[in-house]
C-alpha cells in the first residue's frame, strides 16, 4: 500500500486526512512546495524501491504531477496557506481532496494533524479534518502514555457519531502505527509522520 491510500479514501476504516497548521512559526505562511517529493516508506511498510515510490511535482504555474502505482496524472492544485486541494484519479471516480500539510526545507507531510490543548511529544489528543469530494471528515484521536488510544469521529456519509479504541506505538524515528479493531476479526493500521510538531498520513522527501 502507498503512503498515499491512506489519506484519500472516504472512510475511517480506509484512511485518514488529517487537519492543522502549516508549520510551528508561522501558520499562515504558504510552504514552498514546489519541485519534486519522493514517497518515504514507513518502517512498518513493505519496501519498496526507489524507483516505485510515489511521486509528487509541483509546478510553479499550478499544475500538480503525480505518480501513482507507476502511473502519472497530471491536474491543477491551489495552496491556500497550508490548505492543499488537487484531486486524485480512481480507477471508478476521481477524488477532489482538500487537505492541510506541513514542509520543511526537506520533507513534506500531507494531512498534517495539529494538537488540542498540551501534548507531550505525540502523547495527547489531535485533531483532523478535511474534505474529499465534498465530504467534511472531523475526527479526534488521543494517544496515551501508555499505549492506549481512542478515536472519534463523525461518519462523513451519515453524519452519524463513531468511537473506536485501539492501541499506538513507535515504529522508527518520528514514525508511528495505530492500530483499531472495529470487529474481532478486522484490524485497522494506520501509519503516522512526525514533522515539525504535527503528525501526518504521507511523507514525501524533496528530490
Amino acid at each position: 500500500m502507498t503512503a498515499l491510500r491512506p489519506i484519500l479514501a472516504t472512510t475511517l476504516l480506509t484512511t485518514l486526512v488529517f487537519g492543522a497548521s502549516a508549520c510551528a512559526d508561522d501558520p499562515d505562511a504558504a510552504p514552498d512546495v514546489v519541485g519534486t517529493w519522493r514517497e518515504v516508506v514507513h518502517a512498518s511498510d513493505n519496501p519498496i524501491a526507489e524507483a516505485d515510490r510515489d511521486r509528487m511535482t509541483f509546478s510553479a504555474d499550478g499544475s500538480l504531477t503525480q505518480i501513482i502505482d507507476g502511473a502519472p496524472q497530471t491536474a491543477p492544485y491551489t495552496l491556500d496557506g497550508s490548505l492543499l486541494s488537487f484531486s486524485l484519479s480512481e480507477p471508478n471516480e476521481t477524488l477532489a481532496i482538500t487537505t492541510p500539510i506541513a514542509a520543511s526545507a526537506d520533507r513534506l507531510v500531507l494531512g498534517a494533524a495539529s494538537p488540542v490543548g498540551a501534548v507531550d511529544g505525540v502523547v495527547g489528543t489531535w485533531h483532523l479534518g478535511g474534505t474529499v469530494s465534498g465530504r467534511n471528515l472531523d475526527r479526534t484521536f488521543t494517544l496515551a502514555a501508555g499505549g492506549a488510544m481512542t478515536l472519534d469521529e463523525v461518519d462523513p456519509q451519515t453524519g452519524e457519531p463513531m468511537h473506536f479504541t485501539g492501541t499506538w506505538a513507535t515504529s522508527a524515528p518520528d514514525q508511528y502505527e495505530l492500530l483499531i479493531m472495529p470487529s474481532p476479526n478486522f484490524t485497522i493500521h494506520i501509519d503516522l509522520f512526525a514533522l515539525d510538531g504535527t503528525l501526518g498520513g504521507a511523507m514525501f522527501e524533496r528530490l
